[in-house]
């Protein structure tokens, strides 16, 4: 069907469900995958879908934003953060700006106020993971009970989909540590001090969270506590789809992708840049190129590449299919490439 209008869709956590705003003659709508939602608005706002498959979502009328979850409505104004829904559905929050500071609004009321908040998420039992800002300090909270101490920044806070572990880095004049929030443990997981912490990355289930840090200007790829070389430049760390292996790439006299601390050297240069995929437990690799979506073996010289496109988006391993995808542009058409390798 041809729309007047079309947004991004999004999609729920483990992919089974997706929603669209769409645009017709008759106004806007909310599109999912089983029903078609008419929406009285001026314009439309997001959609966010909780892990399990509960949805909020958004649209404006005039210069107020309404919220919708579970059938009831929200009217605020100045939302700060994107919409979070607790992994069963039971609740939502978001941060509300007023005079003098913002606020937590969740399902059950406003929650409390600080200079500044940054949410992360719900956690599995209903409380909220954020930082809030009080002057000069910042703090983490579960719910209304600090889980940190004063710090000058919480840089990067992050939860996953779950709702059970949730990491923080938090800075100090000197030095960053990441934290490691879980019922596994009594007291948060430190790390060690670094100059400077980033690209904090979580586990998709298990208590462990990856990030890169740099002591006297030598990076680390770091994994909960254990460390692995970094090399002169290095991507982003992220985990495969099942948890099972701990990827990033880097530079040092030659690209390397390091899988579970195990350095695989490429004879081929790697766009450090733009993530790659990983099929877990297997020996490839897939990039994009300018000209499409290539695999490769990580321990040989092969390489593996479909059709030539005019562009191509960062390809992705499909645990679905058990296949690498990727959207290629070809003039004003957009295709679907697919490579399946054996395991």
């Amino acid at each position: 069907k041809v729309y007047e209008d079309l947004r991004p869709p999004v999609f729920s956590p483990n992919g089974n469900g997706w929603a669209a705003f769409v645009r017709v003659a008759t106004g806007w709508q909310l599109l999912t995958a089983d029903s078609v939602i008419p929406i009285e608005c001026t314009d439309v706002g997001d959609i966010e879908i909780g892990q399990s498959g509960e949805m909020s979502y958004s649209y404006l009328e005039g210069n107020t934003e309404v919220i919708v979850f579970r059938g009831k409505s929200y009217r605020v104004q100045q939302r700060l953060s994107r919409l979070h829904v607790s992994p069963d559905g039971t609740s939502m929050a978001c941060v509300i700006g007023k005079i003098g500071g913002q606020y937590l609004l969740t399902s059950s009321g406003e929650g409390p106020q600080f200079d500044e908040i940054k949410l992360a998420g719900i956690w599995y039992d209903g409380t909220t993971c954020y930082a809030g800002r009080q002057g000069t300090q910042w703090k983490v909270y579960r719910g209304t009970e600090a889980v940190s101490g004063v710090c000058e920044n919480v840089a990067e806070l992050t939860m996953n989909p779950f709702g059970t572990v949730a990491a923080a880095v938090c800075n100090q004049p000197q030095s960053s540590q990441a934290f490691l929030y879980s019922d596994d443990y009594t007291e948060p997981l430190e790390s060690k001090r670094y100059d400077v912490i980033t690209n904090l990355v979580l586990h998709p289930n298990a208590a462990l969270m990856g990030f890169r840090g740099v002591v006297n200007s030598v990076a680390h790829m770091v994994l909960n506590r254990t460390e692995y070389d970094g090399g002169k430049e290095t991507s982003a760390p992220f985990f495969t789809h099942d948890g099972s292996e701990f990827v990033y790439c880097g530079f040092d006299t030659e690209f390397f992708i390091s899988i579970n601390g195990k350095k695989y050297v490429q004879n081929s240069a790697i766009n450090l840049n733009q993530p790659c995929a990983v099929m877990p437990k297997g020996n490839t690799y897939a990039v994009a190129t300018s000209t499409g979506m290539v695999v490769r073996e990580l321990e040989k010289s092969y390489s593996y590449s479909g059709k030539m496109v005019d562009g191509v988006e960062p390809p992705i391993y499909s645990w679905r299919h058990g296949e690498y995808e990727s959207l290629g542009m070809i003039g004003n058409k957009v295709i679907l490439l697919k490579c399946k390798m054996d395991e």
